[in-house]
């Protein structure tokens, strides 16, 4: 029997397969058969407490994409699970295919959008759309009360890519933290591009800010997170010219 620790990162794993489609029969399976491979469908059917037919009909989805193969034992059919260290190549195969498909397409907007709007955004996937839309800027990004609890939500893969990206673009940065330590980003290379500061004696805020050219954020840690975008040129304008403040009166960091 295979153990598996860390339930927390377990837990996520499962948010990002659910939320590329895999039912919650496909998720529960795949995780039973990494802990006890080599199963039958009667035997996952009775530890799972899922009816033989719903496991029969998740198992051939499960094969159809990959995750899951058979075993021929005894005249028997049993089922094994792709070690979970595999997935990131699943997920690289279908990020190649996605972009050759998206090269293909061009779909232009039946109307123009307004260069001023508000949009509201929800989940952790939409946040890291908006930061990517921050890169593609190519303008100086500032960011207001980012804390550990926000480093935990994005992951330390994202933040350590991200910051990449930036240090490649070279796109100056400026971070002002609250609460404990930072984790991820405290560690990364700066090169005069990545500046981070502290509010002396500020508490952790479940509330973070951040602006890019006209584009300003209002995001809450709730679940899931929260996020309201306004591109506007005067509002972003105001944010800056506040955390310009803020920054004057923070303290540096190593």
């Amino acid at each position: 029997m295979t153990k598996i620790s860390d339930e927390n990162s377990l837990q996520k794993i499962a948010g990002i397969l659910s939320s590329i489609g895999f039912s919650k029969n496909e998720i529960l399976i795949y995780f039973f058969l990494l802990r006890e491979p080599a199963s039958s469908a009667l035997y996952i059917s009775k530890k799972i407490n899922v009816h033989r037919t719903n496991v029969y009909d998740s198992l051939r989805s499960l094969i159809e994409k990959g995750f899951v193969y058979t075993i021929t034992k005894d005249e028997k059919r049993e089922y094994s699970a792709l070690p979970m260290e595999k997935l990131s190549d699943y997920f690289k195969g279908k990020e190649v295919e996605l972009k050759e498909e998206i090269s293909k397409v061009k779909i232009s907007p039946l109307r123009e959008t307004d260069n001023e709007s508000i949009s509201f955004h929800r989940g952790v996937f939409a946040l890291k759309a908006i930061l990517y839309d921050f890169l593609r800027e190519k303008k100086s990004i500032k960011f207001y009360d980012y804390t550990k609890e926000l480093e935990d939500l994005l992951g330390e893969a994202f933040i350590h890519d991200y910051f990449r990206e930036i240090l490649k673009n070279k796109i100056e940065t400026k971070i002002i933290f609250s609460g404990l330590g930072l984790k991820s980003a405290g560690k990364i290379k700066r090169d005069k591009i990545i500046f981070i500061r502290r509010l002396v004696s500020k508490e952790s805020s479940k509330v973070f800010r951040l602006s890019c050219g006209n584009m300003f954020v209002i995001g809450v840690l709730m679940n899931p997170v929260f996020c309201i975008m306004f591109k506007n040129n005067l509002l972003a304008g105001n944010f800056d010219n506040i955390f310009d403040l803020l920054w004057s009166i923070s303290k540096k960091t190593k």
